[in-house]
């Protein structure tokens, strides 16, 4: 839908009238104090030329030190978690030593138990030959007193039983034996594996603590290494932030504050403010936004203006706003879609533009009004609207009924952007370059950027848009500082910008929420801000980073009215 501005804004020349008596001086006396006038003025903008570089340099080794503290600070917090982690891993050493002795006396003794129970098999063998060597010598006396008896009576019976009793128990001796025996060999086999594996186990594990026992005098020395570092270190720490503090006295010496650098000096890189658009109209805020540029363009006049609006009339644009003043001559100002498609120098082919059809509309007049011709077709249900502006050959057709709304912008005739919309919710913008060609398209569905198109590249937010189109038509090579509002939704995406070497630097000239502006500095911890005024970087500079680079644009106020020799009047309605 087409916008509309609600403020308007003109120029009022500021003529001074005078009713005082002109006093004259004698001309020699004229000369001379002018002469010493223009003296004192050199000397003292040579003065302040001094205390800014003195400044700058301040900023420039405060930085420095911030970074090396910030640096050591680090390495500090490293080492000292290395010893935790050492002082852990030599517990852990030592209770594997004593876990591998352990097992080692655990095989040890389990080995001694096995040669134990080899000893008492050996002993039941013995006991079984000596039992054996017993019963034979018994048996022996028995068979011999056997043969001694001639008659066969009770006592030979007697005997006759000891000597088949004690074979029989021989017979059990001999078989227990060989059982044993066989058992002894079994045992024995078993044994010295066993032994041989415990033995190997038992080198594996003595070369575990040998090996641990020189991870240890590895780590010993590690830490021992370690704390000559930190000491060296707090040292360090120490001394960079005594030199710290000594330029901090220094900078509140000449500027009277304590946190954050204030220099007029820039960085030797782009700065860009960005704003959405440069409008025709003004309110209060956007003509207090347009001073605050003035007054920071003052400062470097390499400054760039980047605006993001699609604007068809870019050009003419610029120009008046350099012709009333609102911006400097000298400044130079880009378009992101003029960049991308060449509005400026649009030489697309006529599209659907002509008197025939034109004529053709003239049935369907229904009235003009505030410079605007409206058209109705009442068996379409379709309402047209044609804005024509003669004096910037700028015309709009805005057609819109149920279920669609579709709006073409010409430049002298030729076609350069077409949006339509279908049930408020899903949309497509067309934007021509100065072939006719589609160059931009924007697809939004359900009220959400599905994507946008330029050219071969796909870029799925419209912050990726601004980061190539920066990259590739601002600046190429160096780093680009934007400079936005403090209100801009850009700031949310600073990680973004960040990747891609930009750094966002917020403008701060608004002070009606204290407490928000203080969450604000809080949440961010901007290295590099522009502040309005005096009072409010009182208000922030609690809570800013040690090496913030601080921009009060207060003091080019005197500087600003001399070089702006129209007012910017807002009107009240």
């Amino acid at each position: 839908m087409e916008r509309k501005l609600s403020f308007s804004c003109n120029l009022e020349e500021k003529q001074s009238k005078s009713t005082e008596v002109p006093v004259t001086l004698k001309p020699e006396i004229q000369t001379k104090i002018s002469s010493l006038e223009e003296e004192y003025n050199e000397i003292s903008l040579k003065q302040d030329m001094i205390q800014e570089t003195i400044i700058y340099e301040l900023y420039k080794e405060k930085k420095g030190l911030v970074q090396e503290l910030s640096s050591v600070q680090l390495e500090l917090e490293f080492l000292k978690q290395d010893n935790k982690y050492y002082t852990k891993l030599l517990k852990t050493l030592d209770k594997q030593n004593v876990d591998f002795n352990k097992e080692v006396s655990e095989h040890v003794l389990r080995l001694k138990k096995l040669e134990i129970k080899r000893e008492e098999i050996n002993d039941s063998i013995e006991l079984n030959e000596q039992r054996k060597e017993r019963i034979e010598r018994i048996l022996t006396l028995d068979e011999a007193k056997i043969e001694t008896m001639d008659v066969y009576n009770g006592k030979m019976v007697e005997v006759a039983d000891n000597i088949s009793n004690r074979r029989i128990k021989l017979e059990e001796l001999e078989m227990n034996t060989k059982n044993i025996e066989k058992k002894k060999i079994s045992f024995d086999d078993y044994f010295c594996k066993e032994k041989e594996a415990t033995g190997d186990l038992i080198d594996v594990l003595q070369s575990f603590e040998v090996n641990n026992q020189r991870k240890k005098i590895r780590v010993q020395e590690d830490i021992e290494e370690n704390t000559q570092k930190i000491m060296q270190l707090t040292d360090n720490i120490h001394l960079l932030k005594n030199q710290k503090e000594y330029i901090e006295k220094r900078l509140f010496k000449i500027k009277g504050n304590s946190k954050g650098i204030l220099s007029n000096i820039l960085k030797n890189e782009v700065y860009v403010i960005v704003t959405e658009e440069l409008p025709k109209e003004l309110s209060q805020g956007e003509a207090d936004s347009i001073r605050s540029w003035n007054k920071l363009l003052l400062l470097n006049k390499n400054i760039k203006v980047a605006t993001l609006d699609f604007n068809s009339d870019i050009l003419n644009t610029i120009v008046n706003y350099k012709k009333m003043g609102w911006l400097p001559q000298s400044v130079s100002v880009h378009n992101l879609f003029d960049d991308l498609i060449g509005i400026s120098q649009s030489k697309s082919s006529k599209i659907s533009v002509n008197d025939s059809r034109k004529e053709a509309l003239i049935p369907f007049f229904a009235k003009e009004e505030d410079g605007i011709k409206y058209y109705y077709d009442d068996n379409e249900k379709t309402t047209l609207t044609i804005k024509e502006q003669p004096d910037t050959h700028l015309e709009y057709y805005h057609f819109v009924n149920e279920e669609k709304e579709y709006i073409e912008v010409y430049n002298d005739g030729y076609l350069v952007m077409v949006r339509e919309l279908v049930d408020k919710q899903s949309e497509v913008q067309k934007y021509f370059d100065f072939n006719g060609d589609v160059a931009i398209t924007i697809k939004i569905e359900n009220n959400q950027l599905e994507y946008i198109k330029y050219q071969d590249l796909y870029f799925h937010s419209h912050q990726e848009l601004l980061i190539y189109w920066l990259t590739h038509h601002i600046e190429k090579y160096t780093k680009i500082n934007l400079i936005l509002d403090q209100e801009s939704q850009l700031l949310n995406d600073r990680e973004l910008f960040n990747n891609h070497g930009i750094n966002l630097v917020p403008l701060i000239q608004n002070n009606e929420s204290p407490r928000e502006i203080t969450e604000f500095i809080k949440n961010n911890q901007f290295e590099e801000i522009f502040v309005l005024n005096r009072m409010l970087f009182n208000q922030i500079e609690p809570d800013l980073m040690d090496d913030c680079l601080v921009r009060i644009l207060d003091g080019y106020d005197q500087a600003y009215q001399e070089s702006v020799k129209t007012k910017i009047i807002i009107d009240s309605y």
